[in-house]
Order: structure tokens, then C-alpha cells, then sequence
């Protein structure tokens, strides 16, 4: 059940996002997501490339949901916290922020390439991110709590991330390409996609709430040394 709490967070979530630095990230990452269709060699279709340059913009959100600000664990921990429902609703609004950044790139490539089938590419698009989201929701749960940042996107560190974030998208697309193209099997993306969403809700998201109600002084430790040097 949705509580009047749960939507408070999400409101915060979604306004601290927009009023930060990280949108921002998309400014150059839409050049990109216009020359990349446009390639006379196609190494992917045109949602590939959409669904990647999201997601490096998202990347801080997705690896690092308990530091939007420098010091958001430190707060959220000063009174009693359900951090399962943390963990979710952190989760469930950056799906929420990455399908409105999706459109925005989607619509906007997809103007500087004329000649891509919309609704086949829409599609493909669609059956890709379910695929991928919720493997990259778990892989971002655990490096949230394994390596914490207090600062995201500064440089170098934002290339390294971005570059990380490209492999892990990469590791997570495999199954996807083998449905797909070695097995020609589309539907079966979606109980595939079904069992990604389960394994994520009851497994990854019930483990990182445990991990941090048991070592949030070992995360602390871990930021300020980060952040130190």
C-alpha cells in the first residue's frame, strides 16, 4: 500500500533531481544521441544508442542512490528508517525520471534520423529496457553500498563512471542479443523481463536495506575516505 510518506519521498527524489547538476549531464549526451544513428556504419539499432546515453546520464542515480547530495545517508539515518521502502522508492524514481529522459532523447534522435521504422524501433526499444532495467537496478544497489561517493561526475571520476556504467549495460544486454538474434524469439524477453523484476524486488532490494541497516558506519568510513582522497 502507498503511504502519504512514500509519495512525500518520491515528490523530494523527483525535485532534488531537477534542481541539482545532474540533468545537466544530458546536455552533451544529446549531441551524442544525435550523431550516433546517423553512423554509415550501424553497430546498433537506433534504441541501443538511446537507452545508453539515459543511462550514463542516470548513472550517479542508478550507483549511487544513497548520495544525491553529499550528505543524504547522514540524514536519512537521524530517525528510524524502513530502508527497504527507501531502497524502493529510490529505485521505482529513477525508473520514473529515466522513461521521461527516454522520450525526450527517443523523440529527438529519432527527428535527426528519418529513415528508422518508429514503431519497429519503439518496439525493439521497449522489449531492450525491460530486459536491462532491472539487472542494472540490482547492479546499482550493490555498488550504492559497496562504493559510495559523495561526489558524482566530477573529472575524471565522471569518465570512469560513465565508462563503467557502459560495461555494465554491455554484460546486461547479452541476453537480450541471444533472444533476440541468435535465438529469434522476441516474446521471451518479457518472461525474462519478469524474472529480472522479481529477482530485483525480492532479492536486491531486500539485501541492500539489510547491508545498510547492518554496515552504515563501514559506508560512512568508505565516503570519507573516498572523498578525501
Amino acid at each position: 500500500m502507498i503511504r502519504h510518506s512514500d509519495l512525500a519521498m518520491i515528490r523530494c527524489e523527483l525535485g532534488g533531481y531537477l534542481r541539482g547538476t545532474l540533468p545537466y549531464r544530458f546536455l552533451p549526451l544529446m549531441f551524442a544521441g544525435i550523431f550516433l544513428p546517423v553512423w554509415t556504419w550501424n553497430v546498433a539499432p537506433l534504441f541501443a544508442a538511446v537507452i545508453w546515453i539515459v543511462l550514463i546520464g542516470l548513472e550517479p542515480r542508478i550507483n549511487n542512490i544513497f548520495y544525491q547530495s553529499p550528505m543524504e545517508l547522514e540524514a536519512l539515518s537521524l530517525y528510524p528508517a524502513d530502508w527497504k521502502r527507501i531502497v524502493l522508492i529510490k529505485n521505482v524514481s529513477t525508473m520514473f525520471i529515466g522513461i521521461c529522459a527516454l522520450a525526450l532523447v527517443w523523440v529527438v534522435s529519432l527527428y535527426f534520423s528519418p529513415d528508422v521504422d518508429a514503431a519497429e524501433n519503439l518496439r525493439g526499444g521497449i522489449l531492450y529496457l525491460m530486459t536491462v532495467c532491472f539487472p542494472l537496478l540490482s547492479l546499482g544497489n550493490e555498488s550504492s553500498v559497496r562504493y559510495p561517493r559523495r561526489n558524482t561526475g566530477a573529472f575524471p571520476g565522471g569518465l570512469y563512471e560513465a565508462a563503467w556504467m557502459s560495461l555494465s549495460l554491455l554484460s546486461v544486454s547479452i541476453p537480450y542479443f541471444l533472444i533476440t538474434g541468435l535465438m529469434e524469439i522476441p516474446w521471451l524477453c518479457i518472461p525474462y523481463a519478469a524474472a529480472g523484476a522479481a529477482t530485483w524486488y525480492f532479492r536486491s532490494v531486500v539485501r541492500t536495506a539489510a547491508e545498510i541497516t547492518n554496515r552504515r558506519n563501514d559506508i560512512w568510513i568508505k565516503t570519507k575516505t573516498s572523498s578525501n582522497s
